[in-house]
């Protein structure tokens, strides 16, 4: 009888002890223990969710730390001002359209600072609020195909947000701007994905400093204004609907000192207004520019065509070429200014078409089509778009 009623007590203890230590893991009650303001120090192990955070708090991480989800909903809800999540490993959202690792829900001055985001359906989802700073995290959805996944970081209806320093991959959108205003993109990475940088229905938004790779397309820009791109870097997009850069109904755009190379399409303008391409390398497209639908004040200044199979295939009147280097240039700097006596001509029927049919491109180059080239400008072809001044030398040389 004492050997039975000793199991008995040490099972007893064990699943207690179990039990306590179980609780010890979950992180809300961890949060509801502390006053607005306090910082919960997490040391190594793994903490427990879902969770919401109702005031200002700092939660970080030492060692290696993860805040786990349970595939239902938000692993992390926000919905206070100034609350801080730094230094640890968010996992196991829900697969849900909106379900997200971090969700914050109009609260402003959030910040979210070396955090990994992984198997969550949207990595960090801002709804409302202003003076966001997203910086030096690394995100990816689930293992799916992208019309599965959520975005990497989403921002809706948000104001001053500043997204840096990031590395995200594997997500449908990389970082969505939507609906927001005064927002700075700078220094991230986004591969494998959609699309790198999605701006929709924003205004003054600066992008620069990323490097978008291998998406389907680097840049989507829809129904904003005041964009501004500036030395970024937009390579390897090249599915048969890939863009560099995609341009749909803007209004006011800078494009300048990117590199914009190795994509299907460089850049793809669509009845857009006031939009400013300057000093960029676009180089080794397929087709490096291409216009559509209605456009309006479309300048193309001092920028470097290299290697594009098609430079240019554009329509409309409102694309105006100027002082821009083309490697295929074949006219003469008499002057010595600079700049070549013959103006530069665009839209020939040989790159006609070889976008309409991509396999004569084997044949680019060849003595045929240079011959072609040479009657067909003897006669009038249609529509030409020339650059009256075309650079006979690349920028870094003049």
């Amino acid at each position: 009888m004492k050997k039975i009623l000793v199991y008995m007590t040490f099972f007893i203890v064990l699943f207690y002890e179990e039990s306590a230590s179980a609780a010890e893991t979950l992180l809300q009650p961890m949060i509801d223990a502390t006053a607005p303001y306090d910082t919960i120090t997490l040391q190594e192990g793994t903490y427990y969710g879902p969770a919401v955070i109702p005031h200002p708090l700092t939660i970080e991480g030492e060692g290696d730390v993860i805040i786990q989800g349970n595939f239902e909903g938000d692993v992390l809800t926000i919905e206070s001002d100034r609350v801080h999540i730094k230094n640890v490993t968010i996992r196991q959202s829900g697969q849900q359209l909106e379900d997200a690792g971090i969700l914050v829900q109009h609260a402003n001055e959030v910040s979210v600072d070396h955090v990994q985001l992984e198997d969550v359906q949207r990595g960090i989802f801002i709804r409302g609020g202003f003076g966001h700073t997203l910086s030096n995290n690394k995100i990816t959805s689930f293992p799916v195909h992208y019309s599965k996944r959520g975005n990497g970081i989403h921002l809706l209806n948000t104001k001053r947000a500043l997204v840096t320093h990031n590395t995200i991959d594997a997500v449908q959108d990389g970082v969505y701007v939507d609906e927001a205003f005064d927002t700075a993109i700078e220094h991230n990475r986004v591969e494998h994905s959609r699309y790198g940088i999605h701006f929709m229905f924003s205004s003054n938004a600066d992008a620069h400093h990323n490097t978008l790779t291998e998406n389907v397309n680097g840049v989507m820009a829809m129904n904003s204004n005041d964009i501004q791109l500036i030395n970024n870097a937009l390579t390897h997009q090249l599915t048969y609907r890939g863009y560099g850069i995609l341009i749909y109904d803007m209004e006011s755009m800078r494009i300048e000192h990117n590199t914009i190379s190795n994509n299907h399409n460089g850049i793809d303008i669509q009845s857009s207004r006031g939009i400013e391409v300057v000093d960029n390398t676009i180089a080794g497209n397929y087709v490096g520019l291409s216009s559509k639908g209605k456009n309006e004040s479309i300048q193309i200044t001092e920028n470097d065509w290299l290697a594009n199979i098609v430079q240019t295939k554009l329509s409309g009147e409102a694309v105006q070429l100027e002082r821009n280097y083309w490697d295929d240039y074949k006219g003469f700097d008499l002057t010595g200014n600079g700049i070549g006596q013959l103006p530069y001509e665009t839209n020939s029927t040989t790159t006609d078409w070889m976008v309409k049919h991509p396999h004569l491109q084997f044949y680019f180059e060849s003595p045929a089509f240079n011959l072609w080239n040479t009657v067909e400008r003897m006669f009038n072809r249609g529509q030409v778009v020339t650059d009256e001044q075309p650079l006979v030398r690349r920028k870094g040389e003049q």
